[in-house]
């Protein structure tokens, strides 16, 4: 099998970002997310943790 490049592994997690932006108001629990996703997600400026197993939507990444 083989591994994602990491411009797919981002692109995959930037849609799975866009399914939960409204369902929330821009806040999504970790627990909505892979963690994988959530790292991603932390380290290219697109979350930010809050809280224990909360994350909020960044307006914008770096």
């Amino acid at each position: 099998m083989q591994m994602a490049k990491p411009n797919e592994k981002l692109a995959d997690t930037l849609r799975a970002l866009k399914r939960l932006q409204g369902k929330y108001n821009g806040v999504i629990e970790s627990g909505d997310i892979t963690e994988a996703q959530r790292v991603i997600l932390v380290e290219e400026g697109f979350l930010r943790p809050v809280m224990n197993r909360v994350v909020l939507v960044c307006q914008s990444a770096r």
